[in-house]
């Protein structure tokens, strides 16, 4: 996995998601970088060394296994504490009638 500059805490809470996710060593280091906020595809692929090309399918590998569309939902569907929950996704809070 990549060495990243994120506060550990964080790390290690998203890191318990990508076992759950099913993400294979690639996107544990491209995931790993997301969350130290890289998330140019130019600056992920100077990072790991790694096609700018090969980037782009690693994100998009990620973000279909995690169930999202853009690096945003990505990085936030990580530091979930259920990522593979949609429980409470987009529940309306309804006003009681009294």
């Amino acid at each position: 996995m990549a060495d990243v500059d994120a506060p550990d805490g964080l790390v290690i809470q998203a890191r318990r998601h990508y076992h759950a996710l099913q993400f294979n060593e690639r996107e544990c280091s491209v995931a790993d970088l997301l969350l130290t906020g890289l998330t140019a595809t130019d600056g992920i692929s100077v990072a790991l060394g790694i096609p700018h090309r090969t980037v782009r399918n690693v994100l998009q590998r990620m973000c279909h296994k995690a169930g999202v569309h853009t690096r945003t939902q990505l990085v936030i569907r990580l530091l979930s504490v259920s990522p593979l929950s949609t429980d409470n996704v987009d529940q309306r809070v309804t006003p009681r009638e009294s």
